[in-house]
């Protein structure tokens, strides 16, 4: 019989592991992340209360646990893009495959170049599928704040990949 503990790590146990590979670049560090991670959450475990948002917290111990191995390490180790974000290739077209890869380069280079809690807040926001009151739990900031490094991140993004940044809100009427 399964106990909640080992339903939870089987829930969460693949994407914190992805996302601790995308935070270390290192298969091996992500495992290591990983464990730490779980070993940790087992010792606090009964301390939550049963209402607790678990995945923001198992969030939250893999994020510091990342950031720490990202202070200790002092060089940030990128993992090619098209295997930890899964760049499709485009039906073999060689110019499109090659201008993929030279994509995936500069968002490597762009992603390395953020804050460490912007880059926690974009990859937990757009490839975690993490709400923005989990990332405010993970990053220990309010909603607002969260937001903040997401938008942030994405305008550093937008801006090292030299694209638009979408425009919202109301159009200029009659202007030129």
């Amino acid at each position: 019989m399964k106990t909640r503990f080992e339903d939870l790590l089987g829930r969460h146990e693949e994407e914190i592991y992805r996302f601790a590979w995308r935070m270390t670049g290192n298969p091996d560090d992500a495992a290591d992340i990983l464990q730490d991670t779980f070993l940790r959450a087992f010792k606090a475990y009964r301390q939550l209360p049963p209402d607790a948002n678990y995945r923001a917290w198992l969030y939250k111990i893999a994020s510091r646990l990342a950031l720490n191995h990202a202070r200790s390490v002092k060089v940030r180790r990128s993992v090619p893009l098209d295997e930890a974000f899964h760049l499709p290739e485009r039906n073999g077209d060689v110019e499109s495959l090659v201008e993929t890869k030279r994509l995936a380069n500069v968002l490597a280079g762009v992603l390395d170049r953020l804050s460490s809690r912007q880059r926690v807040a974009l990859l937990q926001r757009k490839y975690e599928g993490l709400s923005y009151r989990e990332i405010a739990t993970t990053l220990s900031c309010s909603e607002e704040t969260a937001r903040a490094h997401v938008y942030q991140a994405m305008v550093k993004v937008r801006r090292g990949l030299d694209v638009p940044a979408k425009r919202g809100g109301r159009k200029s009427a009659g202007r030129s």
